[in-house]
């Protein structure tokens, strides 16, 4: 598939104010990256090419998607999701408070997608609120750790009750919510198993799990640079294990495995495939077979 993402001219007025330095379009290399593998990608800034229609004759693409700065360019937008890159997307709450009156004016009804942080919503459970009566369907928030000892090592200024308050808000508004916890590689058995407990008990459709990575200019890397077991970038993609493990590499691969079989009821596994259509299932559960393989045998990357 073609996809051609557009990062639009500079608009003469916006939500949220009027300075827009000339940066590069991240949030769109960030979108393309995570596609690129499997389609050709084309991104076209222009703030500085004009040539859209050059471009579409040239390339034709079969999808495009375009960065909104208005309330009247989303309103123009015909496909009905709508999806907020930024990592953080309620940080400004007065900006995003604003938006959600604006759109809510303008009688634009769309299907909206966003990253939030546990404590964002914990503190403002009115705009989660207000969000959701505009279209609000599903959040992707990172809980990270279900213990206070472990959120405390990153450093987020979150804690297990925050984390608990963002997930009763979410369920309480009927938001989906599409967490991620991470593991240590310090964690043994009990501490897997500790981990399972309490995702069986968070009753969620959809849990993910990843491995805890500590990235070139952050503090824990900084701090951890010599334990490091490998210095290839194409591990630091949240699933290989960078520092040494307290288990066996096989058996840490094994449990986090694991977590993603058993930490969610029947119930829950089954509500979540109910989400989809009948003929999508086969290619999904496909995609998840090949996610599994590939993950409970990410050890043997590590004798290469």
């Amino acid at each position: 598939m073609k996809i051609l993402l557009v990062q639009p001219a500079k608009p003469e007025k916006a939500v949220g104010g009027e300075d827009f330095s000339m940066f590069e379009p991240l949030a769109l290399e960030y979108l393309a990256a995570g596609v690129a593998k499997d389609h050709d990608v084309r991104i076209l800034d222009m703030r500085l090419e004009k040539n859209l229609e050059g471009l579409l004759n040239d390339f034709q693409p079969d999808v495009v998607g375009i960065t909104s700065y208005t309330v009247e360019e989303l309103g123009t937008i015909q496909g009905k999701y709508v999806f907020f890159a930024d990592d953080e997307s309620l940080l400004d709450a007065g900006r995003m408070e604003r938006l959600a009156e604006l759109i809510n004016q303008a009688g634009i009804r769309k299907r909206y997608f966003l990253y939030g942080r546990s404590d964002t919503i914990a503190r403002h459970p009115d705009l989660i609120e207000k969000w959701k009566k505009i279209g609000l369907e599903r959040v992707f928030v990172g809980l990270e750790f279900f213990r206070d000892a472990d959120l405390k090592l990153i450093r987020k200024g979150s804690t297990a009750e925050k984390n608990r308050k963002a997930v009763q808000i979410l369920k309480g508004l009927d938001v989906e919510i599409w967490p991620m916890f991470m593991v240590r590689p310090e964690f043994d058995r009990a501490d897997f198993q500790d981990l399972r407990r309490h995702c069986l008990g968070t009753g969620l459709d959809f849990i993910g799990f990843s491995v805890l990575t500590p990235l070139p200019g952050t503090d824990l890397y900084d701090e951890v640079k010599e334990s490091l077991i490998t210095s290839n970038y194409d591990y630091f993609d949240f699933f290989h294990a960078l520092l040494p493990t307290k288990l066996p590499l096989k058996d840490f691969y094994v449990e986090l495995a694991a977590l993603y079989k058993n930490s969610r009821s029947l119930k829950n596994r089954l509500k979540l495939m109910s989400k989809y259509r009948l003929r999508e299932l086969p290619s999904l559960l496909r995609a998840y077979g090949d996610f599994m393989e590939r993950l409970s045998g990410l050890a043997e990357d590590y004798r290469a």
